[in-house]
């Protein structure tokens, strides 16, 4: 990683996944990995982070307010990798295997190493494990649970 720049978020999760779609797209041809991790910042509150890795420097939009922890949220959150496969980029996206700590505290580049660092697999090939991590304790929660045709569609 040469550099990263990290990008405020509007405080919204659909103004969120514009902000990260654009990106998304307006650095498709660049972008070789798109990282994502899920972190628990409350009691029962969780948030994602989206890490670019591309040519040219990378971008992190760090503890952004989109979830899967109830249903309209899990749509969101879907219609990011929609976007992600719509620029070809699917199979170059990974989750964060576990919860994650946010790392605003830390320099950019320091928290892009550290997400980067962490155990990862590809969405495309465990979307139900990705979703879990955004529920208590990592329980097993059926995949019907989640909108699976959604989710099958993207795979």
């Amino acid at each position: 990683m040469n550099y990263t720049v990290r990008q405020t978020l509007p405080n919204t999760t659909y103004g969120a996944l514009e902000a990260i779609s654009s990106e998304i797209k307006a650095r498709a041809k660049k972008i070789k990995q798109i990282i994502l991790a899920a972190h628990k910042v409350g009691d029962k509150d969780y948030r994602t982070s989206v890490l670019l890795l591309a040519d040219g420097g990378s971008v992190l939009f760090e503890a952004s307010l989109l979830s899967i922890s109830r249903l309209q949220r899990e749509i969101e959150v879907i219609e990011l990798f929609e976007r992600i496969k719509a620029c070809g980029l699917l199979k170059d996206t990974c989750y964060v295997t576990s919860l994650h700590p946010v790392s605003c505290d830390l320099p950019a580049i320091e928290a892009a190493e550290e997400m980067f660092a962490a155990k990862q697999t590809l969405i495309k090939d465990d979307w139900v494990s990705f979703c879990q991590l955004y529920f208590e304790n990592g329980q097993s929660i059926e995949a019907s649970y989640f909108s699976q045709d959604d989710w099958e569609k993207l795979a």
